[in-house]
């Protein structure tokens, strides 16, 4: 869906109205299933294979652009959701759900599923049943509102830029054999049953809201029309020969190479002659003079608006991206023999890739003080991953008789791949707000409760770990080769959140500043690994060759925060401006953006207004050393040996205000990473014989977390008044809990020829860095709150 609504109006006096308003509802729903399955039947194959195989794969590529313009008020919303395996729902409680994290709609998850039920079967060659699903979400929203008003007096503008956005995937794939009442018959060669589902949303949300008002009395008229009208050259070197008069220009064109500038503009000051000006060398200093000022408004001052000028910019995002899936692989009440091998796989994937950027800026005030800039940027993202992955046998008999092996294998992998940056600028309030909550293994809540836990510790939400479990229950076994019961779990969270505040306030005097950052930020994962057998009553195994019982859980939060609040506030009673006028009176023979030239001493080089390379923007530079050629756009000019700056573009003192010059720059910042995660790995009343036996349980539990945060603040006047105030708060904290168990209970343990191996092992690591830099030229605090557990309950 693409949008796009533009309005020009309104007079040059700031009257009329100029309006545009646009708004996106777009609404995108996938329900699906695919089944494939035999039930109450009698199935014989003489000869051949049975294969059952469901595939489903559902998928959503949404893009939605919504484009704003306008001279005075802009106003642009967009609403996308985009659903797979959610009923249908009406706008309002879709933008509730949306808005606030409830869960309003229903499940109806993308379903696949290869099962038989109810039914004996004897197959002669082998028995497959897959089930395969896979459930997508691309969605890329973007939202720009921008308004850019500008007359000689009394203009104001406005651009409000909002974007709603929900995602969301709910998927399941089941493949099984499952008898109800009587133990049903299996017979088959070999037995494969496969179940996997792989459910993702890949989200890009990316709003902006500028505004920028201008009322310079006519200034920006009057540089326009001197600059047409001193443009004008009146030959360029492929004039040929020509009577060249004094004062006379000429351009040089591109790939002239006898001398000058190429695209430079020169002034004849030699007398009147006859010249061939594609011949011509136009470095000859005698003849010629290069025209470096880069407009001819440069030369007319720039103090800025003249009237109240008020500019306002609003943006705000809430985005809701939500993953839920299952998979499950399992025999249940049957009694199953097959000569070869018999395999249970599951095997989840859940991922959530999220970016989202903001921006917003005002440009508006006088050169007075009077008037308003306000900037507002706030964002809201929920990420959300509920996952797991079983497969068993459970209430059945097994036997393989030809060295055939019983392999159990469940595998969950979730993962949540979170970057939001948030930048908000203004001349004069700037407020940015961000809130983030990625969960891998809770339930979904609401925002106010999201935010209290992630504020006070708490555990209002409910824990739902990502789930892997490969088990046996009540299950007797006469395995003529291995037994390998096998679950793989891993849940990593990588989250980079940036929020930048930027005041920066000027005017000829009565201008003040704030800047305000602030970050909530929740991460939290819970991960829950089990491999066991398991009887409510002592049950028998036989297993000629090796056992291996493995759970393995990797859980992960890596985190980079940061913020930045900053506010300048100048009133320097127009010596900036002054000095720039000044500045650009002053000749030169090049402009930084000459590229290579060659330079003899006393040569002077004009930077460009945004140079960075190194010194003064704007200022005019001579140079010191010998003749030689250099790269006038990739010089540092502060470079003392071979660079002297031309003190005509200074003249005048700056950096004393000779007003109050308020400023405040305010950034605070609470962060909590949160990994609770266990495995477990066991026998419990069972009577075990077999070659060896080796139990394994291993836990790895991270956090890597970084938070940043500076605040300045820089005002106040050059006689001691007005306040400069910088406060910078960080509350971190860290916490893991963790457990790894391998053991055997209430059982008989026979190994025939090899060893009896229980390994257990737990890695916990917390790595924390918090950083906190507060400068002001008045007050400044600076609080830092870092609470880092391994091991402990947490607690508000």
């Amino acid at each position: 869906a693409d949008s796009v609504v533009s309005s020009s109006g309104g007079s040059a006096y700031g009257s009329g109205t100029s309006l545009a308003i646009n708004g996106i509802i777009a609404t995108n729903l996938i329900l699906s299933k695919s089944n494939a399955y035999i039930t109450d039947s009698d199935i014989t194959t003489t000869t051949g294979d049975l294969t059952i195989d469901a595939q489903n794969n559902s998928s959503i590529n949404a893009i939605n652009k919504s484009i704003t313009t306008t001279g005075d008020t802009g106003v642009g919303v967009t609403l996308a959701f985009n659903t797979i395996g959610w009923e249908a729902q009406n706008i309002l409680f879709q933008t509730i759900d949306a808005l606030i994290g409830t869960d309003i709609g229903d499940e109806q998850p993308a379903e696949t599923k290869a099962y038989i039920k109810d039914s004996d079967l004897s197959i002669a060659g082998e028995l497959s049943l897959n089930a395969d699903n896979k459930a997508k979400v691309t969605a890329t929203v973007s939202n720009a509102a921008t308004s850019a008003a500008s007359a000689i007096v009394n203009a104001s503008g406005m651009a409000v830029s909002a974007i709603l956005a929900s995602n969301m995937v709910s998927s399941l794939a089941d493949a099984y054999i499952d008898y109800a009442d009587t133990k049903g018959t299996v017979d088959a060669s070999s037995i494969t049953i496969t179940a996997k589902d792989d459910a993702s949303i890949i989200s890009s949300t990316n709003m902006k809201a500028i505004s920028s008002t201008t009322n310079d009395g006519g200034a920006s008229l009057l540089g326009g029309l001197a600059d047409a009208f001193l443009s004008e050259y009146t030959y360029s070197s492929k004039s040929g020969t020509q009577d060249v008069k004094s004062e006379n220009i000429v351009r040089v064109a591109s790939d002239h190479s006898n001398g000058g500038v190429t695209t430079g503009v020169y002034r004849y000051i030699g007398s009147d002659e006859t010249i061939d000006l594609n011949a011509e060398d136009f470095s000859n200093k005698d003849k010629w003079k290069r025209i470096t000022n880069a407009t001819a408004s440069d030369t007319i001052p720039n103090i800025g608006n003249v009237t109240d000028s008020d500019s306002q910019a609003f943006g705000g995002i809430v985005v809701r991206n939500d993953v839920r899936s299952a998979v499950q692989s399992y025999i249940n009440n049957a009694t199953v023999t097959a000569a070869g091998d018999v395999n249970l796989l599951a095997e989840e994937s859940a991922t959530i890739i999220s970016t989202d950027d903001s921006v917003v800026t005002s440009s508006g005030g006088s050169a007075y003080g009077t008037g308003k800039s306000d900037a507002v940027n706030g964002i809201i993202v929920t990420n959300l991953v509920l996952s797991k992955s079983n497969a068993f046998v459970t209430n059945s008999n097994v036997t393989t008789t030809e060295s055939g092996n019983l392999i159990i294998d469940a595998k969950n992998t979730s993962a949540i791949d979170a970057t939001i940056t948030s930048s908000t600028a203004s001349g004069d309030k700037a407020i940015g707000v961000t809130l983030a909550f990625n969960t891998i293994g809770w339930e979904a809540q609401n925002i106010l409760f999201r935010a209290l836990d992630a504020l006070l510790g708490t555990d209002i939400g409910n824990e739902q770990p990502a789930e892997t479990k490969a088990y046996i229950e009540d299950t007797t076994l006469n395995i003529s080769g291995n037994l390998s019961v096998t679950a793989n779990n891993s849940a990593f969270l990588n989250a980079t959140i940036s929020n930048a505040a930027d005041s920066t306030a000027s005017a000829l005097y009565g201008a003040g500043g704030t800047a305000a950052s602030a970050m909530l930020a929740s991460n939290m994962v819970s991960t829950d690994s089990q491999a066991y057998i398991d009887f409510k009553e002592t049950g028998t195994i036989t297993i000629t060759g090796a056992v291996d019982i493995s759970a393995k859980d990797q859980a992960g939060i890596y985190s980079n925060t940061k913020i930045v609040s900053s506010s300048i506030t100048t009133n320097d009673g127009g010596a900036s401006i002054a000095n720039e006028t000044i500045g650009d009176l002053l000749e030169a023979n090049f402009l930084s953006e000459d590229g290579s030239q060659k330079l003899e001493y006393g040569d002077k080089v004009r930077l460009s207004d945004d140079y960075a390379n190194g010194g003064d923007a704007g200022s005019v530079y001579k140079f010191m050393g010998g003749e030689k050629t250099v790269d006038l756009s990739n010089t540092d000019y502060s470079d003392l040996d071979y660079w002297q700056i031309v003190k005509g573009t200074n003249l005048i003192p700056e950096g004393y205000n000779i007003s109050d010059s308020d400023s405040t720059a305010i950034g605070g910042m609470v962060v909590r990473n949160d990994v609770r995660a266990g495995v477990e790995s066991f026998v419990d009343h069972t009577t075990v014989t077999s070659d060896s036996l080796s139990i394994t349980a291993i836990e790895n539990a991270t956090i890597k977390a970084t938070a940043d945060s500076v605040v300045s603040s820089s005002g106040g006047s050059a006689y001691g008044s007005g306040t400069s105030l910088a406060v910078n708060g960080i509350i971190a904290t860290n916490l893991i809990l963790s457990k790894s168990n391998a053991y055997i209970i209430d059982s008989d343990i026979t190994t025939t020829t090899g060893d009896l191996t229980l390994d257990a092992q737990n890695t916990s690591i917390i790595e924390a860095i918090n950083k906190s830099v507060t400068t002001t030229g008045d007050t400044g605090v600076g609080v830092t709150l870092a609470f880092n557990t391994i091991g402990w309950e947490a607690q508000n």
